[in-house]
């Protein structure tokens, strides 16, 4: 369980790392077309991660969509730019990631399903 934990938090950072770069924005969500292009690729990897994570497959959800706090902390430092957002930051990859783990939850599920009929 670890392995998948580690890897996939390293594959959402380096996704929202990549975003921030491509795009040119301190915030990942602040990136032009977050909602048609950017979150919803998020939703696709919250999903391949939940196929393959088991039992806890929400996990792979919050997992992805949290990634983005190193993101930030990396572009702004927690002290830096972003200063007194953190908190507000924080509340909105909160609101995100719940539809991430329900994705997530839902592939683990399928999966569970999916290897009981073989």
């Amino acid at each position: 369980m670890i392995g998948r934990i580690v890897t996939t938090l390293s594959a959402g950072i380096a996704y929202w790392y990549s975003v921030s770069l491509v795009v040119g924005v301190i915030e990942p969500w602040d990136a032009d077309g977050f909602w048609r292009l950017w979150y919803p690729v998020a939703l696709f990897l919250s999903a391949a991660a939940g196929f393959v994570f088991g039992k806890r497959s929400w996990l792979a959800g919050l997992l992805i969509v949290f990634a983005q706090t190193p993101v930030l902390g990396r572009n702004c430092g927690v002290g830096g730019s972003c200063g007194q957002m953190w908190a507000a930051g924080l509340v909105m990859l909160g609101l995100l990631a719940l539809p991430a783990a329900a994705v997530s939850a839902l592939a683990g599920r399928m999966a569970s399903r999916s290897s009981h009929a073989d």
